[in-house]
């Protein structure tokens, strides 16, 4: 590698990924689940799981997906 290459940064983008929204899809799915099995009604275990889910998707949006091909362009 030359001494240029090496000094190339590539830029990333923040828009989230098609990984990260099919995963948020099935999140929504979960919290429904949960949801649904607690008679539509708000209750300990529907708060834990919304807690969860929402603290997974923010995780899973801030760290990077260096290894993934593809990817999103910058725009």
């Amino acid at each position: 590698m030359t001494a240029f290459a090496e000094r190339i940064t590539v830029r990333r983008s923040w828009a989230p990924t098609t990984k990260w929204w099919a995963a948020t899809i099935v999140a929504v799915g979960g919290i429904l689940t949960t949801l649904s099995t607690q008679g539509w009604n708000w209750s300990p275990q529907f708060a834990g799981a919304v807690i969860t889910i929402l603290t997974q998707r923010l995780v899973a949006y801030v760290v990077s997906n260096d290894d993934a091909p593809g990817g999103v362009p910058v725009k």
